[in-house]
């Protein structure tokens, strides 16, 4: 965290380490900051970062009792609002 406030994450892999680190802790916005790093880790050409975004978008809604959306969780589906084309660049579907 201390990295993140110091502004010091500049390439793709240091966004997505901190969301990595992050999306392990218990208190949500922890999950929801770990989903914002994950997002510009993805738009930095990050490879594992869109899959990471969806992994921390299924925690935070589980945390808030909400169904998870892109089926990351071994009991969960990927839903189906959620587009083919997204749920492959997301490395969900193949």
């Amino acid at each position: 965290m201390a990295i993140y406030r110091a502004d010091k994450l500049m390439v793709a892999n240091d966004y997505y380490r901190a969301a990595f680190l992050l999306a392990i802790g218990k208190r949500r916005e922890d999950i929801l900051l770990a989903n914002e790093l994950a997002v510009l880790a993805a738009m930095r050409k990050q490879p594992n970062a869109p899959r990471l975004f969806a992994a921390t978008w299924d925690r935070f809604a589980r945390s808030i009792r909400r169904p998870a959306r892109y089926g990351t969780f071994p009991d969960s589906k990927v839903h189906p609002d959620v587009a083919p084309a997204v749920g492959r660049a997301f490395g969900l579907i193949q």
